[in-house]
């Protein structure tokens, strides 16, 4: 259920009209593709990182934000969860692979 609302909210906080599912986004073929090439490269999961700051270290002092941060960790595994991906190696679920009609690219 968690995921879901994470997929919806990134929807909205995008500006995006359609509510993705895990199972039905025209979306997630093409972040998979993406992710796949990126695989075969050698990216691994630890290579995509964002600066500290980003996530609110050290916490803003002032402001909407103040004394906050973010589980950027926490949120990247939600996200390799929802799209079908292994939170520790990257890789793409066959099951995934499958219902996204993907076998020719990824396989």
């Amino acid at each position: 259920m968690a995921r879901s609302h994470t997929i919806i909210s990134w929807a909205k906080y995008g500006g995006y009209k359609t509510v993705y599912t895990s199972h039905n986004c025209l979306i997630d073929g093409n972040f998979s593709v993406l992710h796949g090439f990126n695989l075969r490269e050698g990216f691994k999961p630890s290579d995509f990182t964002i600066p500290p700051r980003v996530a609110g270290n050290p916490p803003l002092k002032a402001g909407a934000l103040k004394d906050r941060t973010i589980d950027i960790q926490g949120l990247k595994n939600q996200y390799y969860e929802a799209m079908g991906f292994d939170v520790h190696t990257g890789a793409i679920s066959k099951e995934r692979i499958n219902a996204l009609g993907l076998q020719i690219v990824l396989m």
